[in-house]
């Protein structure tokens, strides 16, 4: 599913203006990365648990020419799927 199309589904169930969707969901990413930022958790009742994970520096490659790189330390951002999600798509 496109973005588009989660935002015509979220006006069609809710009978919100799109643009209404559209704000509620980029407030909802705002507010997730700003707390990803802080290393603070989100936690979203249905979907899951947004965790900052610092990620330490490591050796990797080039695939193209084969010479090794470091691949510097960064933030990764990881979602712990809910119980309840987990079970609705089994």
């Amino acid at each position: 599913m496109l973005y588009s199309e989660l935002i015509a589904e979220i006006a069609d169930r809710t009978n919100l203006k799109k643009a209404n969707a559209k704000a509620a969901v980029d407030t909802m990413v705002e507010i997730i990365t700003e707390c990803a930022k802080k290393g603070e958790d989100v936690a979203v009742n249905k979907l899951g648990t947004f965790r900052s994970k610092m990620v330490p520096e490591r050796e990797g490659h080039n695939p193209a020419t084969g010479e090794k790189v470091t691949v510097a330390a960064h933030k990764a951002l990881r979602l712990q799927v809910s119980t309840a999600l987990k079970k609705a798509i089994n």
